[in-house]
């Protein structure tokens, strides 16, 4: 395997594959929004307000906020190929945030599937073709696919851990989950107000109003819910970190070994 260096567009394969990967889960996003909310209504049916419910419990998925944020920066990264690894925003840095919310979606969702289907609570009976299609895409393909092309621009620098992932990449990895996590809570509290406590939260396990551990307040909830982002998202990132650096220096390695022969 070779280190990726930049060329111009049209002769870039990686322009290509980011087209591909942006095309496919716009177009999968966009007919599950569509079938959800104008449709099928997965989540909320026979109410006065039932597109717009749905719409409002669809869009407040952390799977469908990271696949909205990825599309958004694979689609300015289309039109700035020129400035891949010149720039922050379109450097390895920013990819590595991405895919470690990416990654753990990914994870999430298909342990929560798992163990769901075992536990006869996730029957595929129970949701419609444009949902399972939407579904395998978003939460699975689009994750592998962004994975695969990080991997391949892998390795075009080393990145400090002090000056880049403790004063940078390490903050903003854990913005987006403090951010989703407010949201959440914010959510729930105008659910709450109006009566309705179904979809109040996305994830039974960020209901800090019934937590997981009986006994805490919804304050202490709260903490600990974020105290555990922080754990899984910095692990991840490390690793992703270190995968990166480690390819760097094989990529050295392999350069030198050439330059002698």
């Amino acid at each position: 395997m070779k280190r990726w260096n930049y060329r111009i567009w049209y002769k870039d394969y990686l322009w290509y594959y980011k087209v591909i990967i942006a095309s496919l889960a716009f177009g999968f996003l966009t007919y599950g929004f569509y079938m959800d909310i104008f449709k099928e209504f997965w989540y909320v049916k026979g109410t006065k307000f039932t597109s717009l419910q749905n719409y409002d419990i669809l869009l407040s998925f952390y799977s469908v906020q990271v696949n909205i944020i990825t599309i958004t920066w694979l689609i300015l990264a289309i039109f700035n190929h020129h400035r891949e690894q010149k720039s922050w925003f379109f450097s390895t840095n920013a990819k590595l945030s991405i895919l470690n919310w990416n990654l753990l979606m990914f994870f999430i969702f298909w342990i929560g599937i798992i163990i769901g289907y075992k536990n006869g609570q996730v029957t595929i009976a129970e949701y419609s073709k444009a949902q399972i299609s939407c579904t395998v895409v978003t939460h699975f393909i689009m994750s592998i696919l962004f994975f695969g092309y990080t991997f391949l621009s892998f390795g075009d620098h080393h990145l400090s851990w002090k000056k880049e992932f403790l004063q940078k990449d390490w903050w903003i990895s854990l913005s987006y989950p403090f951010f989703y996590l407010m949201y959440v809570i914010v959510r729930a509290a105008a659910w709450n107000r109006d009566g309705n406590i179904t979809w109040a939260y996305p994830y039974p396990f960020l209901d800090i109003d019934h937590p997981i551990i009986s006994g805490l307040s919804r304050a202490q909830a709260a903490c600990f819910i974020a105290f555990i982002f922080i754990v899984v998202f910095t692990i991840f990132h490390i690793s992703l970190h270190s995968l990166n650096n480690g390819m760097y220096r094989v990529f050295n390695k392999n350069q030198t070994k050439n330059k002698k022969k």
